[in-house]
């Protein structure tokens, strides 16, 4: 019996704003941000592949992986609905305060 993988809001919002903006605006790259996330934390591994389930739902079925759910997996729906409504430029602070205490906490270790 495989274990389920547990991420953190944090690492959901992080997937979604890559699935919606790319790095455009961010203190970190896409290969540093997946690094940092899947060794902070809860270790996880596939964080790509979390961005590509937002990824799905960003561009309504056009591109991404549906997570095996033909209209997407609504944990993720709920959380894009939600971070629908921040601009962008809030919404890279956000992020950008993520990244920040994730690499403290890897300073730490």
């Amino acid at each position: 019996m495989s274990k389920k993988k547990k991420w953190t809001i944090e690492d959901n919002v992080v997937a979604l704003y890559l699935a919606r903006f790319g790095e455009e605006g961010l203190i970190l790259n896409k290969k540093e941000i997946r690094d940092l996330i899947q060794s902070t934390g809860i270790s996880k591994k596939a964080f790509l592949m979390r961005v590509q389930n937002y990824r799905y739902i960003v561009t309504k079925g056009k591109e991404g992986l549906n997570a095996g759910y033909v209209h997407g997996f609504s944990e993720y729906k709920k959380l894009h609905n939600l971070f629908i409504l921040f601009s962008k430029k809030r919404f890279i602070s956000y992020v950008n305060l993520i990244l920040q205490t994730r690499l403290s906490l890897r300073r730490r270790n």
